[in-house]
């Protein structure tokens, strides 16, 4: 399958082929003083997706793709192989084949199976793999690679526009149901996304612990289409968050049935947002 892809990600990998650098992560990390394992990698090739985008139906966006030794050794090897353009549709399936390991997709994968309504979620890894391949892309707006990146998204949303456009372009070339943000890292970001939060909710994803998951429910502006939003405003699979496995797979499901909520609200006016909107369409009439 071969998509329209935006230019940006064709200039930043015609760039890789001619130089085997990163178009701008130098740039970045000159700009802002990155050190240590902040840095962007320079020297290996830029990710700005996993998952077959033109098929999936859910959506999670993140910051930028991290770097462990083993499994992207193994990344970049399959990237060679097989191009650019083949590794990224097909990263779970190989992912799952050589056996890698994933804490954060392993995770998300367990919330994922209960917010699909599966009556369980998966235990093998292999499995949990499987199933993302089968229903998620996931879409980083910063396609450099880095072990860790704890700068504030505020102090760079000024170098970032191109990025958001080309987010927002690969946005355009998925058929979604639904688009996740995760992380806190999403709110200065949220506006320039065209991202429209309406409400609020607390689910309790560590009962013994009392610790609870806030997210954000709206919808997210892409072209002419209007696509189900949730921001996850702790790092979902995150240690600080510290849920269980069974935690996240009943967030899972209570999102799902919110989200059904939500829409419903926003189909019959009852939202408060939609009715403003519609207030707001009636003076201008």
């Amino acid at each position: 399958m071969s998509l329209r892809w935006p230019s940006l990600v064709c200039k930043e990998y015609e760039h890789w082929e001619n130089e085997r650098q990163c178009l701008n992560a130098r740039f970045l990390n000159s700009s802002l003083d990155l050190e240590g394992d902040s840095r962007f990698i320079e020297d290996r090739p830029p990710c700005f997706f996993a998952g077959r985008l033109g098929e999936s139906k859910i959506m999670l966006l993140s910051l930028n793709p991290g770097f462990k030794g083993k499994r992207n050794l193994v990344e970049y090897r399959i990237f060679k192989e097989r191009g650019w353009e083949e590794t990224y549709l097909t990263f779970f399936d190989w992912f799952e084949k050589e056996g890698l390991s994933s804490p954060y997709y392993s995770r998300f994968a367990v919330f994922l199976s209960g917010y699909l309504g599966l009556d369980s979620f998966p235990v093998e890894r292999r499995n949990r793999f499987r199933l993302l391949g089968e229903n998620l892309v996931n879409i980083d707006l910063i396609p450099y690679h880095s072990v860790s990146f704890t700068i504030k998204v505020s102090r760079m949303t000024g170098m970032l526009e191109g990025y958001v456009e080309n987010l927002k372009e690969l946005v355009g070339l998925a058929k979604l149901e639904a688009i996740f943000m995760n992380g806190a890292v999403f709110k200065d970001l949220l506006p320039s996304l065209g991202v429209v939060i309406d409400r609020y909710e607390s689910l309790t994803v560590n009962k013994k612990q009392g610790r609870k998951l806030k997210v954000g429910l709206g919808h997210m502006h892409a072209g002419n289409n209007s696509i189900p939003a949730v921001w996850i405003t702790n790092f979902l699979t995150g240690r600080t968050l510290a849920a269980t496995n069974e935690g996240l797979f009943w967030a899972g499901k209570e999102i799902a049935g919110k989200m059904l909520e939500y829409r419903s609200e926003r189909d019959t006016g009852d939202s408060p947002y939609v009715s403003e909107k519609r207030n707001d369409l009636k003076r201008t009439q």
